[in-house]
């Protein structure tokens, strides 16, 4: 094919490179084409094929576990409270009942966002230019 013309080594090596680089990707479309088409491909099922199964929320996946009759510790008793060693129970601290006539407490109020805010302009009690001079040690 090529031999009526004079190539250098160079040349040469360059024409089997490409053409031995030509000849893998060749091969990889063939290979690739036919395992697609073998009948252990084809039996798989696609994304199309498989149904989504539906997730259960995560209240469903837990039953809640029954809890022991919660006592206000105002209402405790000796024979209610557990014993533990560094543990002083509620009947020992004897705790007031809360004034059923006072009012809760406000709701958190979230803070300034300080990218959007600009900080105030006036800053009083501090330098901003209308302070008397100080008196310097021996200038007077």
């Amino acid at each position: 094919m090529l031999r009526g013309k004079d190539m250098s080594g160079r040349e040469a090596r360059w024409l089997l490179l490409g053409s031995s680089v030509l000849l893998g990707v060749t091969m990889a479309f063939l290979l690739e084409s036919l395992h697609r088409t073998s009948p252990r491909f084809a039996s798989q099922p696609t994304m199309a094929d498989v149904q989504p199964t539906p997730i259960p929320a995560a209240s469903q996946l837990v039953k809640p576990v029954p809890l022991a009759k919660q006592i206000l510790p105002w209402d405790s008793r000796r024979q209610d409270s557990p014993s533990a060693p560094e543990y002083i129970p509620a009947w020992k601290v004897n705790p007031p009942r809360p004034d059923p006539n006072a009012l809760p407490p406000p709701r958190p109020v979230e803070p300034t966002n300080p990218q959007l805010t600009k900080p105030p302009r006036d800053n009083p009690g501090g330098v901003n230019g209308d302070r008397p001079e100080r008196p310097v040690p021996g200038m007077r």
